[in-house]
């Protein structure tokens, strides 16, 4: 399983040397930039591939489902009420006070998720064990869960399986590493032997 983070590629700069917010923001958009050219890079990669991202622009959103075009998707929108999402945004230290307020009223805008779960509600182990059951059930939304390949031929609504060979291409949207734990330790047994 590849775990593929935004973070990976914004923390890449080193932040505290970078004063000028002009700067700050070209490096936050190459950064970006960066990490959705890699995708496709990914997506030809023979592994479940775990996409943490948070979209503050629907074009973000869109790149990303370009990148993985290719490749048979789930996405998965990750949400925690307003209260809690000030809360952690406190207690990391690390984020710019009003940023939790600002993201929470784009990121899901228009999102055609096929499942979501609720961290301010779930624990990640509940919230791992809510997108393991959808994408091992037939119940999965079309329009969420439907990539085009080549010309007009759609795969099947049921886009991820669970079986011996493990998942093939499943993009989840995730906030909270703990789930993503969570995750690798729901897949361990899924996966073919050797596998990382």
């Amino acid at each position: 399983m590849l775990h593929a983070s935004l973070e990976t590629f914004t923390d890449m700069f080193l932040w505290p040397a970078i004063t000028s917010a002009e700067v700050r923001s070209e490096c936050y958009r190459a950064g970006v930039a960066n990490f959705h050219a890699t995708l496709p890079i990914l997506g030809r990669q023979p592994f479940m591939i775990v996409v943490d991202h948070v979209f503050e622009q629907h074009a973000w959103f869109e790149a990303c489902q370009d990148a993985l075009k290719t490749r048979r998707t789930c996405w998965v929108g990750v949400r925690c009420s307003l209260e809690e999402l000030k809360l952690r945004e406190l207690a990391r230290g690390d984020r710019r006070t009003g940023l939790a307020r600002w993201r929470f009223m784009r990121v899901h805008e228009g999102k055609p998720y096929a499942v979501e779960v609720d961290t301010s509600r779930q624990t990640p182990k509940e919230c791992a064990a809510a997108i393991f059951a959808f994408v091992a059930s037939d119940k999965n939304e079309p329009r969420a869960c439907r990539q085009k390949r080549g010309s007009a031929q759609a795969v099947k609504a049921t886009n991820i399986s669970v079986d011996r060979g493990g998942f093939k291409g499943c993009f989840l949207r995730l906030y909270e590493s703990r789930i993503l734990h969570q995750i690798r330790e729901e897949a361990s047994p899924c996966l073919p032997s050797g596998s990382p």
